[in-house]
């Protein structure tokens, strides 16, 4: 009698260990969540950046090869 006492109380706190858990799990998704959308936008705005930039290094660089070109000539 004493002993399925004892298996019913463990497997009530067993229960309780695991719903607490799952409520642990949900909330570190949830922060998860909220730094992947963070590291996402940070790669839009470096993207962003970088389709700004670029033009201005090729036109850079072909400026000076241009400019290297004609001081050999």
């Amino acid at each position: 009698m004493k002993f399925q006492h004892i298996i019913q109380l463990f497997t009530v706190l067993l229960t309780a260990i695991l719903i607490s858990l799952f409520f642990a799990a949900l909330v570190l998704v949830g922060k998860i969540q909220g730094t992947a959308r963070v590291v996402n936008y940070a790669g839009l705005v470096r993207g962003k950046n970088g389709r700004l930039v670029k033009p201005l290094d090729a036109k850079k660089l072909a400026k000076s090869i241009r400019e290297a070109v004609q001081n050999k000539q």
